[in-house]
């Protein structure tokens, strides 16, 4: 039998095979595919929870800023125990509670700008926790500015003489003038008008700008904080520490000694006058520094230093030769600001600035120049500046001419009402004009003119019953006879640069002004013009030496906010802050 031979069909098995490696092919396809598929949303979960978690953690940082800056803006609420241990603003914090669900929380340190009080910079940093560890965080840098923050507050006209500086915002329901550089002027400007224009370092506002809930602060003559009562009666004359921090009241008038020092609040119903250089006043946290309901006169006050918020009720008169007076914290006067100029006859008889005069040297000389229209020198009345039968005036004067327009005299001193003491001015021809006594008040006029452009000592004088006059030492003519004076019936202030009438205004530089009761000798009068010094009867002596007053005023928001206490249940709360901004935020 033969064998049998079996042949495979090449058909058959190609067909078999490309269907099982069909079969394979997409089974590994569908897995590959699968495994991608699963991997893709991993990686998409994965990433939409890390947008979420930074989207969390920035917005946790941001309202860590804005946290600082209400805090910054408010210290009066913050623990003590939280803020800086001198300066009393927020420190910071670490590890602050968890926000919502997550564990998250945010770490914030503040630290003030060495010369900008009102900056402050910010480091903040929120992150998540997972197992003690951090698995994501946001970092943030800000600058945080307290604005509009006040150094200065007037209710009237001020002039910034031209040797003040402040840094921070100043305010005046009136208008302000300014004698300084406009860097001095370092903040924005709050007014009705600055002139010049555009001398500040900052922008200038209308008062309408500030926020209409900010008002003056609550600090009056009843001020109380109920972290510092009872109130310490304190009167007559300061001198020494005065220790611990505390309200220490006066009723009446006070004066502070050299040297003297008070922790804690000076409050004064009266007029405070600081007497002596290196005093000094430092408000306790939330406290204010000072309170005058009067004047407060700093009349030999260099090296001056009030930390705090100070408010002057009346004017602040500041001795034209001040030097180191710094208010540090907010200063607020209601009044004038303006310079005095001592009486170097040892009288008392300190003159006022009116209307800023300027101080200026010409010929080596330190002098007060008039502007021929409105400036002046008040001296109060005095009885020491009263004469009853002899009396002597000079003064040295240098005039560009006669007369300004719609000015026929210039005075130059006066003590003039009716009756009148004395009364002395040029006239549009140059002579001396001199009247004293009760109207028909007795008038003469000099023999001699008064050179023009140059320096010139003039004087006048009653002696025996007779008016005369000295130009440069020498004799300028006598007149009258039987001339009587009204002692002490006269009180009209003594007024420099200008007699008791408006239209009689200085225009020129004025120096050494002199008033003696008696009638100098022809001899004592040379001596005088020859710069020899004669003290026998000299009731009133004005150098007019300037230089001018050197005032800084430093706006500290944090020093300067205060706690009134209307009960011990109801507080008012008060900063010279009435808002802010960040100037800078940095991710880090």
């Amino acid at each position: 039998m033969s064998e049998i031979i079996h042949c495979r069909s090449s058909i058959i098995n190609h067909n078999s095979g490309v269907a099982l490696l069909m079969v394979l092919l997409i089974v590994l396809a569908v897995t590959i595919i699968s495994a991608g598929f699963i991997a893709r949303t991993d990686v998409e979960l994965a990433c939409g929870e890390n947008m979420l978690m930074r989207v969390q953690l920035d917005q946790l940082a941001y309202s860590s800023l804005e946290y600082t800056k209400g805090l910054l803006l408010r210290p009066q609420g913050v623990p003590a125990a939280q803020t800086h241990p001198t300066d009393w603003y927020w420190r910071g914090c670490e590890r602050m509670p968890p926000f919502g669900e997550d564990p998250d929380y945010y770490d914030v340190t503040v630290e003030r700008d060495a010369t900008d009080y009102c900056t402050y910079n910010v480091a903040c940093e929120a992150y998540r926790e997972r197992g003690g560890e951090p698995i994501g965080r946001t970092a943030l840098r800000a600058g945080l500015r307290l604005d509009p923050c006040i150094a200065l507050w007037t209710k009237v006209d001020t002039t910034f003489r031209k040797n003040w500086v402040l840094h921070g915002d100043m305010r005046t329901d009136g208008s302000i003038t300014n004698q300084a550089p406009a860097t001095s002027l370092d903040g924005d400007v709050f007014t009705t008008q600055l002139t010049p224009a555009g001398a500040s370092v900052g922008q200038v506002y209308g008062v309408a700008d500030l926020p209409s809930t900010w008002t003056w602060p609550p600090v009056t003559s009843s001020y109380a904080n109920p972290n510092y009562y009872p109130a310490i009666t304190v009167f007559g004359t300061l001198s020494g520490s005065y220790t611990p921090a505390r309200v220490r009241s006066c009723s009446g008038n006070l004066i502070l000694a050299e040297g003297t020092t008070i922790e804690g609040m000076l409050r004064v119903t009266g007029n405070l006058t600081v007497a002596g250089g290196g005093c000094k006043i430092n408000g306790a946290r939330n406290l204010p520094a000072l309170y005058v309901g009067g004047d407060l006169l700093l009349n030999d006050a260099n090296d001056l230093t009030v930390t705090g918020l100070a408010v002057v009720d009346g004017n602040l008169l500041i001795h034209a030769g001040a030097h180191d007076i710094a208010f540090v914290g907010g200063l607020c006067v209601a009044g004038a600001i303006r310079e005095t100029t001592p009486d170097a006859s040892g009288n008392g008889n300190r003159g006022t600035l009116m209307n800023d005069p300027q101080w200026a040297t010409d010929d080596s000389r330190n002098v007060l120049q008039f502007d021929g229209t409105d400036d002046y020198v008040r001296v109060p009345h005095d009885p020491s500046l009263c004469v009853d039968t002899e009396v002597t005036v000079m003064a040295w004067i240098k005039t560009p001419r006669y007369a300004f327009p719609g000015h026929s005299f210039q005075g130059i001193l006066a003590k003039s009402d009716n009756p009148r003491s004395y009364s002395l001015y040029t006239t549009s021809s140059g002579n001396l004009h001199f009247s004293t006594g009760s109207l028909p008040y007795v008038a003469s006029v000099s023999s001699g003119v008064i050179p023009l452009n140059e320096w010139v000592h003039v004087c006048a004088m009653v002696r025996g019953g007779a008016h005369l006059f000295f130009i440069n030492g020498a004799p300028a003519g006598s007149e009258g006879s039987g001339v009587t004076l009204p002692g002490a019936s006269d009180t009209a202030p003594v007024l420099i640069g200008r007699t008791s009438e408006n239209s009689r205004e200085f225009g020129g530089l004025m120096d050494d002004i002199r008033i003696y009761n008696r009638a100098l000798g022809d001899a004592e009068v040379a001596d005088v013009a020859n710069h020899v010094h004669v003290s026998d009867g000299l009731v009133g002596h004005w150098k007019l030496d300037g230089p001018g007053s050197s005032v800084i005023i430093q706006a500290d928001p944090i020093k300067a906010a205060i706690i009134k206490g209307i009960s011990f249940t109801s507080l008012e709360y008060w900063s010279p802050a009435a808002g802010a901004f960040f100037r800078t935020i940095e991710r880090q």
